[in-house]
């Protein structure tokens, strides 16, 4: 399992949001699904700026 991270696979279990999960022959790789990872990099610039989870989702929401 160590080796097939380091080699940059992905280990199984439920998917990260931002990420899709790309069949490499009998194992996958992740990729970035550019719409939901620019909600990370939101949500991510909104704690920075010191917004709490509670007000992160209120503007998430609207």
């Amino acid at each position: 399992m160590t080796k097939n991270a380091r080699d940059g696979y992905f280990n199984g279990g439920r998917v990260p949001f931002g990420y899709s999960a790309v069949p490499e022959g009998k194992r996958k790789r992740l990729t970035i699904l550019e719409d939901e990872a620019q909600i990370v990099r939101e949500i991510f610039d909104l704690y920075v700026a010191g917004m709490g989870c509670k007000l992160i989702a209120v503007q998430l929401n609207e």
